[in-house]
């Protein structure tokens, strides 16, 4: 299914979604604006609450060809961003934490009747109604269209049943791509914006670097990391710092055995250089602990985009004097930029494009038009389906991200 639906997620593929993700971030745009102004010039918002109607937004529009209108409060889009955040919130307390190592261990428990394991697949049910309406509105490019609508549907055109993808997969894999295309980049938004509202030397800089550019920047624009260098290093500092899936799991197809850079002292006081796996074994990967690895990046826990542009030329204004920059390529993960935030290999994100393109469109058109402030809140960091934040003192709010919002 991988290799099917990848066509969709190409460069070339992208950068013909421009004018949609800019017509959903000019939306969000005009809505904030009405509401700061009408709220006497700035307003406190939940971070998460404000970019994940418009990443829904751009996923139903890109790759189904449905609007969900989520930013203008449509009901539909709100039942799915309400519905995933409960969700998530659900995952994210030790019952959910604790039921899914249950469930690891007796499967057989999902098909019970529990109104707790129900709630669990309320969210993806609701959006498998919905991708039913979506595939019957569908319409294929009959010249051999490469939006991920066509490819699905064509797949389901065809006449060897051992090529043909059947209907109940395709509204699995719509419900797949709706929930995790929206959910990870509102996340990796919305972090954004509260890490450069606790940094404001760092916003202003960005912002004048943003309306430098004359018109309005491309795919190929923001793919060139010497266009922005310094949206550049916010976008690649915050997924280091907060990638979206903070955990990640794989289990091993077959016997095999795991190489390690370094080695390490086991259980019996043994040094290790590689590590066995069972055929069938779930291997956990810390996905925010690779990221934050202070062997690796030093102060880990530290937004620092200037580690990115350290030595790059044309970027010392971004750079303080003894800012340490990365280390080499092979003392770094496999992965894009050298983080695992995409995971890495053959099962990385089939969407980074789509993701990154999407992300940076949001950082420009929200930076340039307006302020973020920090309200002053401690925030911690919770494991569930997403990485998410809440308030400390106010846990009981559920996700939670506030910053302060005024016109640039």
């Amino acid at each position: 299914m991988r290799a099917l639906v990848a066509p969709a997620f190409s460069a070339d593929n992208v950068r013909k979604m421009g004018s949609d993700i800019y017509q959903v971030a000019h939306s969000l745009q005009n809505k904030l604006s009405n509401e700061i102004m009408g709220n006497g010039g700035s307003s406190v918002v939940n971070a998460f609450e404000l970019t994940a109607p418009a990443t829904l937004d751009v996923i139903g529009r890109v790759a189904f060809g449905h609007d969900f209108n989520t930013i203008g409060n449509s009901a539909e889009g709100i039942k799915i961003t309400t519905g995933w955040k409960e969700q998530n919130e659900m995952g994210q307390e030790q019952a959910g934490f604790t039921a899914l190592l249950v469930l690891r261990l007796f499967p057989w428990i999902t098909s019970l009747p529990l109104e707790a394991i129900q709630a669990q697949g309320a969210v993806a049910n609701r959006i498998r109604e919905l991708a039913k309406g979506i595939v019957s509105n569908g319409e294929i490019d009959e010249k051999g269209g490469k939006d991920l609508m066509s490819i699905l549907l064509r797949a389901n055109g065809q006449q060897d049943p051992a090529k043909r993808v059947d209907l109940a997969e395709i509204y699995d894999h719509i419900v797949t791509f709706i929930v995790a295309g929206h959910e990870t980049t509102a996340g990796a938004t919305a972090f954004s914006l509260w890490t450069l509202g606790q940094n404001p030397d760092i916003q202003t800089a960005l912002r004048d670097e943003l309306l430098s550019f004359p018109g309005e920047p491309t795919y190929d624009d923001f793919a060139n990391p010497d266009t922005f260098p310094l949206l550049d290093a916010v976008c690649k500092e915050n997924l280091r710092m907060f990638p979206a899936s903070a955990r990640n799991e794989k289990v091993a197809a077959e016997d095999d055995i795991l190489p390690l850079r370094e080695p390490i002292r086991g259980a019996d006081g043994c040094w290790m250089n590689s590590i066995p796996v069972k055929k069938g074994q779930v291997i956990h990967i810390p996905s925010i602990g690779i990221n934050r690895d202070e062997d690796v990046w030093g102060d880990a826990d530290v937004f620092r985009p200037s580690r990115w542009l350290v030595g790059r030329p044309g970027c010392e204004k971004y750079c303080k004097p003894g800012d340490q920059g990365l280390k080499p390529a092979d003392e770094m993960c496999g992965g894009w930029a050298g983080i695992f935030s995409f995971s890495e290999g053959p099962r990385a994100c089939v969407g980074m494009r789509l993701a990154l393109f999407e992300y940076k469109v949001l950082i420009y058109t929200l930076v340039k038009n307006f302020v973020f402030e920090d309200t002053g809140v401690n925030v911690m960091l919770r494991f569930g389906a997403t990485l998410a934040p809440r308030v400390v003192g106010q846990e009981s709010d559920g996700i939670k991200l506030p910053v302060k919002i005024s016109l640039a």
